[in-house]
Formats: structure tokens, sequence, C-alpha cells
């Protein structure tokens, strides 16, 4: 389900208002949810927002665990560079299974931002730094700068050999490799849920020049994309909750069928013996059920 949505200009970055936002999704969770944890890319890399949670700001649920990707900083990447070799660590990644052996390092930096240097108490941030060695090594005397690569290097060891960076902050109290292999997870079905918001229900076709019919559009594709997600979960069989909308107008929406009023009631005539009958009469059943035994959240 959509918590939260904003419809913004192209120009806003997507790092505003990351903590309001962040208030008003968690305070729309049902109150069966009694933990969250936050994890997310370097857009979320906002002090106010580690602050609040690091510092149990939320009067529900208190401190919430969290691992964000990292800005690498000046100072940041000063801190990295005085990372003794030794402390250097071989990441291995689990693929269900077992552990297995990755090209990638980590080490834990001994950094501190000045952002949070307002109060004497300790945040328990860890900045887990993750190292990659490239594979082609540039040509003695050429500045990496000057390789215009899309992401941070840095040279590194005692053979200054160019290495890609990358960094998390954490306040999980966990083995190191165990938060990396978290914060790498998928974020449940987020990449679904956009696909099926822009393309499937139009939400990526803006109708108007204008900003606020094409706000409205939007808040009608999150609406009906949740209509759509509490109809799989409430109403259908079990094998259709992970069905795309394209699945669910094929079987269930576009059917020939004719609308008759009698009687002051609403009836929709198929055709006989149509396969989706049943699964028309399971949905009526199920929700005829809600409203005998109304859901509690």
């Amino acid at each position: 389900m959509v918590l939260y949505t904003q419809f913004r200009d192209g120009n806003v970055p997507a790092g505003y208002g990351q903590l309001e936002a962040f208030k008003e999704a968690i305070s729309l969770l049902p109150y069966s949810i009694k933990k969250v944890l936050f994890r997310a890319d370097s857009a979320s890399y906002d002090h106010d927002l580690l602050k609040y949670m690091a510092r149990g700001k939320d009067p529900r649920f208190g401190v919430i665990e969290f691992a964000v990707s990292a800005d690498l900083s000046s100072s940041l990447r000063q801190a990295i560079t005085q990372i003794p070799e030794w402390k250097w660590t071989a990441y291995q990644k689990h693929n269900g299974k077992k552990w297995v052996p990755t090209n990638q390092e980590w080490a834990v930096a001994d950094f501190v931002p000045s952002a949070i240097c307002d109060t004497k108490k300790d945040e328990g941030y860890k900045y887990i730094v993750i190292r990659e060695k490239l594979k082609q090594q540039p040509l003695p005397g050429i500045d990496p700068k000057q390789l215009n690569l899309p992401f941070q290097v840095a040279r590194l060891g005692d053979q200054k050999k160019l290495y890609k960076l990358s960094a998390i902050v954490t306040n999980r109290h966990l083995p190191e490799e165990e938060i990396i292999s978290w914060h790498r997870q998928r974020c449940g079905h987020d990449e679904h849920s956009h696909s099926e918001l822009k393309s499937a229900l139009g939400g990526g076709q803006l109708p108007s020049g204008d900003f606020g019919e094409n706000a409205a559009w939007w808040g009608c594709a999150v609406l009906a994309y949740n209509l759509n997600q509490a109809l799989k979960l409430l109403a259908m069989p079990a094998k259709w909750i992970g069905s795309r909308i394209k699945a669910i107008r094929l079987h269930l929406i576009n059917l020939p069928g004719r609308v008759i009023k009698r009687s002051r009631q609403l009836m929709i005539r198929l055709t006989a013996g149509h396969p989706s009958n049943q699964l028309l009469r399971s949905i009526c059943h199920a929700i005829n059920a809600l409203y005998e035994e109304p859901l509690v959240i």
C-alpha cells in the first residue's frame, strides 16, 4: 500500500522535506505495527531525519533503527583515508544458504559529523565504509578527477590503488556484514508499485500543463492503486495477491456484460459459463463478509 505521497515540481530535490514526509507516513501505519525499521539511499541522508529516529523523538515508535547511504563529504573521505589497512575486512554476502566471498571490503570509520555535535549524548551512529578495487586501474600520473566516473573513488592502501567507495550510516547494533546485507535488500515491492502507478494506472502520463490538475490526477492514480491492493488482499483468492492490474482488467474489469436497473436494484448480466463468473461471485461473498465482520486495525 502507498501510505503517503507528494506531488512536487520537477526542480524539487528528492531529499527535500524528508522528516515531514516520514512523520506523516508512519502516522498512517495500522496500530498493529509495533516496530519500524528504516533503510534508504543517500536521498534520505538528512541529519534532522536521522536525529529524529536515533533520539527516539517519535511518540509512538520511539527509537527507530535505520541504515542509510551516506554522502561522501570531504570530512568523511578524510576519515576514510586514515583507516589503517589492517582494519579492512573482506565482505561476504549471504545468498540465502551460505556466505559467499566478494571483491569488496568494509571498515568502520572513526567519524562524527558536525551536524550531530549539538549534544553531548552519543547518538550511536556508525559509519560503515565499503571499498572495491577497480579491476582496471588508471595509468600512472592520471588524476582520478579526470576519469569522470559515475561513483566516488579514492586512492587507498600502501600501494595507493584506486577504490570505488560507498558508506552507510546506521544505529543498528548488529554485525557490520549483516547491516550491509540488510541495507542492500529490495525495499519490498517499491519498483513494482512505481511501475503500476506510472504505467498501468496512467500516473506517468499527466493530462494537463497545470500543476493542480496533474496533482489531482496523481492522487486518483494512488487511490486506485490502494483500492486495487485492498481488493486483492481482502476479497480475492490468495493466488491473485501478486497479480498486476493488467491481469485484473483482463479477468475482472473488462468483461462484456449488460447493466440492468430493475426494482431499485442494479444488476450486471454476464454471459453464461464465463470463466470469471465464479471469481465475481467469490468476491461478492467476501465483500459481504467484510460488512458482517468489520475489520479491526
